[in-house]
């Protein structure tokens, strides 16, 4: 009885260390001031004559989880950048199935250059910049589109791939910074600018300039049986799809 009684509280041990062990590695070392987490909440299917599109809305919730402010560009939601899927939460080789990531954006127009002139203050201009106090958090909803090919020599991954290895573990990348001010500066790679404002900001707050991840969620598709097609989907026209991608 004294054994049993020994070994159950071993194995509850274990237990207990490896739940510690995969919950720091659910924490990104590098958002030490926050968390950006994130719940599924609707997942639909586009299907176009090659492809089939996984659009995944999500909610967001940043919080401030440190003891000073944060300041963020002031937009109504971040811009996904990209995400990737993996079997495990290391997010290695080894597990992972799938990963995009689009690239920042860029506004050429005399309005997206006329943000740097915006931000060249004494400090954060509320009118751009967003302040997040501790233990404040920032709710906000995003769709993220993972495109599969319907046979695997069109794509990298397919439907069936993504269905057959569900649950997978889910981050998606988003853009938190607004990458304009950087234009016109023949250094712009090194954000010289833009940390230069951190910098002159940092007694109202930490100047978020690097793209955010949200922690990892489980994305599970294997138990979708039908497809449920989007209502814009064009109707056939002599067994082809009409405005066909």
């Amino acid at each position: 009885m004294k054994l049993r009684i020994i070994l159950f509280a071993f194995a509850t041990l274990l237990l207990v260390s490896s739940g510690f062990a995969q919950t720091q590695k659910v924490i990104n070392p590098i958002q030490n001031d926050f968390r950006l987490n994130a719940n599924i909440v609707n997942i639909r299917y586009e299907e176009k004559r090659y492809e089939v599109r996984i659009i995944v809305t999500i909610h967001c919730e940043l919080q401030n989880v440190g003891d000073r402010n944060l300041l963020f560009w002031k937009q109504g939601e971040p811009r996904p950048l990209g995400y990737a899927l993996s079997k495990d939460l290391s997010f290695e080789s080894g597990g992972l199935l799938d990963s995009k990531y689009f690239g920042t954006s860029a506004d050429y127009s005399e309005a997206g250059r006329s943000v740097r002139r915006s931000l060249d203050k004494a400090e954060p201009p509320p009118s751009f910049i967003r302040t997040l106090l501790p233990k404040e958090t920032w709710d906000f909803v995003s769709e993220e589109e993972i495109v599969t090919g319907k046979e695997p020599r069109l794509s990298t991954v397919t439907l069936e791939k993504v269905k057959s290895s569900s649950p997978l573990w889910m981050k998606v990348f988003f853009e938190a910074w607004n990458w304009n001010i950087e234009l016109d500066s023949k250094d712009r790679q090194k954000h010289r600018f833009s940390r230069s404002l951190q910098d002159r900001w940092s007694k109202y707050g930490h100047l978020v300039i690097d793209d955010i991840t949200t922690e990892p969620f489980l994305l599970d598709l294997s138990s979708s049986e039908e497809r449920q097609c989007c209502a814009n989907n064009q109707p056939e026209k002599d067994g082809k799809p009409e405005n066909e991608d």
